[in-house]
């Protein structure tokens, strides 16, 4: 999935989405939630917390 369609996906602007990848940027718990649900998963799972179920 690219910036731009996670972007359109969960309104986060696409220049923070750059930020977050490069670090410049830590996301609030708000937005690693949005990702979560854009993604289809959980925020333990998106951030590294809990094991992806094989």
């Amino acid at each position: 999935m690219s910036q731009k369609d996670l972007a359109s996906l969960t309104g986060v602007a696409q220049s923070t989405l750059s930020d977050i990848e490069h670090n410049r940027y830590e996301p609030k718990s708000s937005i690693i939630a949005a990702f979560a649900r854009a993604l289809n998963t959980t925020t333990d799972e998106l951030i590294g917390t809990q094991e992806v179920a094989k």
